[in-house]
C-alpha cells in the first residue's frame, strides 16, 4: 500500500512540476481554434473558439464555427496560464474572446428566459471570477453577477436533483459555491449550502 501511495505522489509531483508547460500547450492549441474579428454575421463564420465542434453542422446546414461556452473555457485556460507564468502572453486572445461573449450573450443566455443558458452561466462565473483575480480587471463583473444570480435563482426554485449533463444541479451548486467563496458573495454561498442541506442533510 505504501509503495502504491508513493508512486501516486511521484506522479502528482511530476504533473505539478509540468503544470505550466501543460497549460502553455493547451493555450497554444486554443489560439489555433480562435476566430477573431471581423465575424461574419450570417454564414459559416460566427464565433470565437470551437475546438470540439469544427466540421459539424447546425440546424440550417452551416458549418459550426462557434461555441459560447468553449470560448469561456478558453478564457479560463488562458487566464490560468497567465497566473502560473506571470505573463500576459494571451491577453489579446482573452480580450477577443470577451468581445465575442459580450456581443453574443443575449443569444445564449436570453434575459427574458430565466431557465435558459444555465450551463453557460456557470462557465461565465468560473471564467469571469478567475479573470478578475488574475488581471485585477472588473470590466465584465456585471455579466458575472447576472450569470451568478440566474444560477442562484434557479437553484432556489429547483425541485428535482435528477438533472444530468448540461443541467446537473450539483455541478451548478459546486460552481456557484466556489465562486461565492472566491468573491466573498454570501448570498450565493447561502443558496449553495441551502441546496445541499435540502437535498442531502436529513433532519
Amino acid at each position: 500500500m505504501k509503495s502504491k501511495l508513493g508512486a501516486v505522489r511521484i506522479r502528482l509531483k511530476r504533473h505539478e512540476d509540468a503544470l505550466e508547460k501543460h497549460f502553455k500547450n493547451a493555450s497554444d492549441f486554443l489560439v489555433k481554434c480562435q476566430i477573431v474579428e471581423p465575424y461574419v454575421e450570417k454564414g459559416v463564420l460566427r464565433g470565437c473558439v470551437c475546438p470540439w465542434e469544427i466540421g459539424t453542422f447546425d440546424r440550417e446546414g452551416f458549418t459550426i464555427l462557434e461555441d459560447f461556452h468553449d470560448t469561456l473555457e478558453a478564457i479560463w485556460v488562458w487566464s490560468y496560464y497567465s497566473k502560473l507564468s506571470e505573463r500576459d502572453s494571451y491577453k489579446f486572445n482573452i480580450e477577443a474572446a470577451w468581445r465575442y461573449i459580450t456581443a453574443n450573450r443575449e443569444r445564449f443566455i436570453p434575459s427574458a428566459k430565466k431557465t435558459e443558458g444555465l450551463y453557460d452561466c456557470f462557465h461565465v462565473i468560473l471564467s469571469g471570477a478567475l479573470y478578475e483575480k488574475v488581471f485585477a480587471d472588473k470590466s465584465y463583473h456585471n455579466l458575472l453577477d447576472f450569470a451568478g444570480d440566474r444560477l442562484a435563482s434557479h437553484l432556489l426554485k429547483i425541485r428535482s436533483v435528477k438533472g444530468k449533463g448540461y443541467l446537473d444541479p450539483w455541478w451548478m451548486t459546486a460552481c456557484l459555491a466556489h465562486v461565492a467563496q472566491s468573491l466573498k458573495y454570501h448570498k450565493w454561498l447561502d443558496v449553495s449550502t441551502g441546496f445541499v442541506k435540502r437535498n442531502i442533510i436529513k433532519k
